[in-house]
């Protein structure tokens, strides 16, 4: 079994034959990455359900709505964790704290992308001499030396974006930046390590091709790239959203 970094987190790369047993326990799958056969078993997307008002924002600190709640179950009781807004402009400032998360997940998957990538390789005889000139390297070597290069940018944009919103200061500019670059970045730097690995990077049995998959939703949600990039040219050229659209 082989941990590999991920936004944070650690997913599991099972070994051929390897099973995780679950007992009792329940487990959302959300697609067959894990799942070697099935039996008198299927994956269905359930629908929701409106089951009527649940909770309903009503104090003066709340808004309108309140952005994410996330609910957790600890044992009979459920613990409901949001974060009230006053209005539009408290929802704006919002997306600037979570937006350099987010980019941080494109900096997760690319990496994890990469690391695996190089471990194929390195099994191949394959390994990078961060030394040798630019006309001195193969294709596949200059393709992973200007994928990291692509990587640290992005990190360092992120880093800068992260330490603002730590530190109080006005990262509306950054923080779209660093989602913009990180999020692209990471789905062209997974879907590359596939390209490079050839088959061994669109088969399942390794997670190369999941990362490809994955990677997209990263560009997309909490703000397009092209409402990123809109962002940033506002901040730029001190144009309201009215005058620039």
């Amino acid at each position: 079994m082989r941990l590999l970094p991920f936004a944070g987190l650690f997913l599991v790369t099972l070994l051929p034959g390897q099973v995780i047993e679950l007992g009792g326990r329940l487990e959302p799958f959300f697609d067959r990455a894990l799942i070697a056969e099935s039996k008198g078993a299927d994956l269905r997307l359930h629908e929701p359900r409106d089951e009527g008002v649940v909770m309903k924002f009503d104090q003066t600190w709340e808004g309108a709505f309140s952005a994410y709640c996330t609910i957790l179950r600890d044992g009979d009781r459920l613990h409901l964790y949001y974060r009230g807004k006053k209005a539009f402009g408290g929802v704006m400032q919002t997306f600037d704290n979570t937006r350099p998360m987010v980019a941080a997940q494109g900096l997760g998957v690319a990496r994890a992308a990469l690391d695996l990538t190089l471990e194929l390789l390195r099994e191949k005889g394959i390994e990078l001499d961060f030394e040798k000139g630019y006309h001195q390297m193969s294709a596949v070597e200059n393709d992973l030396y200007e994928l990291e290069a692509e990587y640290e940018t992005a990190r360092l944009l992120v880093l800068k974006a992260a330490w603002m919103a730590d530190n109080k200061q006005p990262n509306s500019k950054n923080a779209s930046m660093s989602k913009a670059k990180a999020g692209r970045m990471g789905n062209q730097v997974a879907l590359k390590c596939v390209e490079i690995c050839g088959q061994l990077g669109y088969s399942k049995t390794h997670l190369l091709e999941k990362f490809a998959r994955d990677s997209k939703i990263i560009d997309i949600y909490e703000g397009t790239q092209q409402i990123q990039q809109l962002i940033v040219a506002r901040q730029v050229l001190g144009k309201s959203s009215s005058e620039l659209k």
